[in-house]
């Protein structure tokens, strides 16, 4: 009885993970570059391909502008209510103290919960500048996950630090 039972368990996880996971058929629609879209089914219909290139163009754009250090085009990308929290000079002041200079960003994943509402996740490579001496300019790579949202006909990011 316990090895059916145990069986059962197996089963169901395994087809679990082949219809939802990874594994085998992705019911989410895949980008051209190898990138994971998630929708949810309803949203699918309203949130056009598009809508999703848009944000794809401005993620790359923020994410040169951050690697090249131009950091007054980065502050762009900031929703209209960030920039009301976070003035220009706090945003380069952080910049500037902060411990990880990019050197490269790879959009891994959309999230869209919503029609207006996304999640990036992006591989993040950055040389660590910190206080440690003997890790001073070594690379690491991360997941970064940057929300953004579409209001007024383009897509912001929605900065957490406010």
């Amino acid at each position: 009885m316990r090895l059916k039972s145990r069986f059962g368990v197996i089963f169901l996880s395994t087809l679990l993970l082949f219809s939802y996971g990874k594994v085998g058929a992705d019911p989410s629609p895949k980008a051209e570059q190898g990138v994971d879209v998630v929708l949810l089914q309803h949203e699918q219909q309203e949130q056009t391909a598009h809508d999703l290139e848009s944000l794809k163009a401005r993620l790359q754009q923020r994410q040169t502008a951050i690697i090249t250090g131009d950091l007054v085009t980065a502050y762009t990308f900031f929703s209209p209510g960030t920039k009301a929290l976070i003035s220009y000079e706090r945003f380069r002041r952080g910049v500037s103290r902060g411990v990880a200079e990019w050197r490269d960003a790879q959009l891994v994943e959309l999230n869209c919960p919503e029609v207006d509402s996304c999640v990036a996740s992006l591989q993040l490579t950055y040389a660590y500048m910190g206080q440690i001496e003997a890790m001073r300019g070594q690379e690491m790579t991360t997941l970064l996950q940057e929300r953004w949202i579409y209001s007024d006909g383009t897509w912001w990011y929605l900065s957490i630090e406010q």
